[in-house]
């Protein structure tokens, strides 16, 4: 039926997903919701401390890797052993982290770092999960990018860049993945209520705090439940909240008003 929503329960029920970022934020709603469906997960973070607070309010079926994605050969030894003994059925890249500031503020260590976990975390897992869902026949892999991976805005030099990335790389996923079974979906949240943003508040130039505060502001359980419905319709695209999903697409649609409106904004 054309339209018809998808049963999450029947898709994600007995399933096991490995959630990067999952001790916070958007990754540890996403990984709420899927046990609380039926299925289980692997949550992958740098923090022992807080993985273990996060795995435990999720109960048996959480467990924890703790894993920095940015560093390579790591990921490469350690994701693959945890999936020889945990089969997974979805990879969700989550794991993020933002600088704000001014371009020419920014130093380069920080323009580094922000690439290093935002875009390349998200090669790193993977390219360590897709032999394993290629043998399998199966998988999806879900990429949580942003608003940011469409439209560049004051104060965001470090954090747009991978984004915009991420938003190419599902892209060539999808067109390689597609034949071979494997699924891509991209989810594009705009500013969501999570430490990240408390830290962006404090931080941000006069510029783009006016611009975040304009805006409605997402829960991160109505994020993880936009994706998890994109993954389960196999969606390529998903962009949480019908407002936010009216306004990038009017972006798209018309990109010099758009930037008339976003430069607007900033300047109050």
């Amino acid at each position: 039926m054309i339209g018809r929503r998808p049963d999450l329960g029947r898709r994600f029920g007995g399933t096991h997903a490995v959630v990067t970022g999952g001790s916070a934020g958007i990754g540890l709603a996403i990984a709420r919701r899927l046990v609380a469906l039926g299925g289980s997960v692997t949550l992958v973070a740098r923090d022992e401390e807080r993985l273990g607070r996060a795995a435990a309010s999720l109960g048996e079926r959480a467990r924890t890797l703790a894993l920095d994605i940015s560093d390579a050969d790591a990921v490469a030894d350690r994701l693959p052993a945890e999936l020889a003994e945990w089969p997974a059925d979805l990879v969700v890249n989550c794991a993020g982290i933002s600088t704000v500031g001014e371009f020419m503020d920014l130093d380069g260590p920080a323009l580094r770092r922000e690439m290093d976990v935002n875009y390349f975390g998200a090669v790193w897992v993977t390219r360590a999960v897709l032999p394993h869902f290629l043998e399998r026949g199966r998988g999806h892999v879900a990429i949580v990018g942003s608003t940011a991976s469409v439209i560049g805005i004051h104060g965001y030099g470090a954090y747009t860049p991978p984004k915009f990335a991420l938003y190419g790389l599902a892209e060539v996923l999808r067109a390689e993945l597609a034949p071979k079974g494997i699924g891509v979906t991209i989810v594009l949240p705009t500013s969501t209520r999570t430490g990240m943003l408390e830290r962006e508040l404090e931080e941000a130039p006069p510029e783009t705090r006016r611009l975040i505060t304009a805006e409605r502001i997402l829960e991160p359980e109505e994020v993880a439940e936009a994706a998890l419905r994109a993954v389960a319709s196999g969606r390529f695209e998903a962009i949480p909240g019908r407002d936010v999903t009216l306004q990038t697409r009017a972006y798209r649609l018309a990109p010099s008003v758009g930037r008339r409106i976003v430069d607007r904004k900033a300047r109050g």
